[in-house]
């Protein structure tokens, strides 16, 4: 699935989200801005009083529906996906977070109850049902979130569904933004470019400053980086960007690795990756902007001290309750498992990778440019990367770099943010099963860990139930 030009919807859309997060508001919103016709369908499925169309119906209702160009599909039916994302061109997601979806359901259900509004066929809501029965939207609600909002990444990232653009939106206010973007098409196609930038352009022959400063508001700039990188966060017409421009051959080649990894991972963790361009200095990546704070800037943060500040992102997030750090960890080793899976190898993880948004708790990871093909063979005295997440043979030339190296890390981002990275400490907030996990993890013998990132996240799925 392609994440590129993320704000040019196709002229095929399907929204998508669990319920209550707004698809059908979306989906009818966009089919008037862009001028084509909107799809829903449980209009499609519910009978009068929620009589349900028998397949042999229901799908052949779909497909006629989904002919040609010019449409809009509201819906999550698992068994229509096989009819409409093979016609699609976009998917829009709504990934909400859960106390933002549920609220918004509970007010619709409440509303639609009092008012006996009409849906589809004369169907209605109806108070015993909505809140005092087993067919209750709100249990349908919680039974169905999680599952959805983990399956989708690997949904995403099957091979079927790669010609499909991922619009991923994750707030209502960033849903609001992207959708006043949206006109009319001009010319034909789905939605006439209004100008060049930095989401498009490929050469540019001037200095990466000029670049930024010509194309929006420098909101920050990162300079003083060792990667050999200067970075920018770009406010431009249609939000704000992540810039990053090599200066030095080392960060040109780690640019070019990075590149790699994001062809190879299609992830919602992983920020998207826009653009790349070349300019006289060096390659540029072009990133989506997500919100939240890098749990640890070395750029501002002294070491360990900046850490231990409890203003800091660090201080803060390892205070959250012991379910979200699990499920920031869970968000973090699912996609080392991807990664792992595609055949890379991760050099230099350590908290400054984590984007923590502390209002809606979501979790993101960045700054993976030093990930590579692997195993490999350290041939430099050591590799680049914070001594607090790094296995010993990282340090000695000439070892062997894998997934047991991997383990490692993995095992002191736990152990680092759910203690204060000694296990055995009084600071310690996991179970003992989970630091048992851990201890196998992080020991100093390679060959004592677990052999695969996978086999290290089954065990410690088992041991967080």
């Amino acid at each position: 699935m392609r994440n590129r030009e993320m704000d040019r919807p196709g002229r095929r859309i399907n929204v998508v989200g669990t319920t209550g997060s707004g698809k059908t508001t979306a989906a009818r919103e966009i089919a008037e801005r862009l001028g084509m016709k909107c799809i829903e369908l449980d209009a499609l499925f519910w009978k009068p009083n929620w009589g349900q169309t028998p397949d042999d119906e229901f799908l052949p209702a779909v497909e006629e529906a989904t002919r040609g160009d010019d449409w809009v599909v509201d819906g999550n039916y698992s068994r229509t996906r096989s009819i409409v994302w093979p016609r699609a061109d976009t998917i829009v997601w709504l990934d909400y977070s859960f106390p933002r979806v549920f609220a918004q359901l509970l007010w619709r259900t409440i509303r639609r109850s009092i008012t006996k509004e009409e849906l589809w066929s004369e169907c209605r809501e109806r108070v015993r049902v909505s809140f005092f029965s087993r067919d209750s939207i709100l249990v349908w609600c919680l039974q169905t979130y999680w599952k959805r909002r983990r399956n989708y990444p690997e949904i995403f990232a099957r091979p079927e569904n790669r010609h499909l653009q991922l619009i991923h939106l994750r707030t209502p206010r960033e849903t609001a933004h992207w959708l006043r973007t949206l006109r009319r098409p001009t010319d034909g196609s789905a939605q006439a470019d209004a100008s060049l930038d930095l989401t498009s352009i490929r050469e540019a022959d001037m200095p990466i400053e000029t670049i930024v400063r010509g194309a929006g508001e420098v909101v920050r700039a990162y300079r003083e980086q060792d990667s050999g990188c200067v970075s920018y966060i770009l406010e431009v017409a249609l939000g704000r960007l992540f810039v990053k421009a090599a200066r030095t051959d080392a960060a040109r080649e780690s640019l070019l690795r990075a590149e790699a990894l994001h062809e190879a991972i299609r992830s919602p963790t992983l920020p998207r990756l826009l653009n790349t361009f070349g300019t006289a200095e060096g390659p540029v990546h072009v990133y989506e902007w997500v919100p939240g704070e890098i749990l640890y800037d070395y750029v501002t943060m002294d070491g360990e001290r900046g850490r231990a500040d409890p203003s800091s992102p660090h201080a803060r997030f390892r205070k959250l309750s012991v379910d979200l750090i699990l499920g920031a960890l869970a968000v973090i080793y699912d996609l080392h498992v991807q990664i792992a899976r595609a055949g890379f190898v991760a050099v230099d993880f350590y908290d400054g990778c984590i984007l923590h948004d502390f209002d809606e708790h979501r979790t993101w990871v960045c700054d993976l440019d030093e990930y590579r093909p692997g195993p490999f063979t350290l041939v430099a005295p050591r590799l680049p990367g914070s001594r607090r997440f790094m296995a010993p043979e990282e340090f000695v030339q000439g070892s062997v770099i894998d997934q047991r190296t991997n383990v490692f890390t993995l095992g002191r981002t736990a152990a680092v943010l759910l203690s204060d990275g000694d296990l055995e400490s009084d600071a310690w907030r996991g179970t003992d099963r989970m630091r048992d996990v851990l201890l196998r993890a992080t020991a100093g013998d390679r060959e004592g860990r677990y052999e695969s990132v996978s086999a290290f996240v089954r065990a410690w799925r088992e041991a967080s139930v």
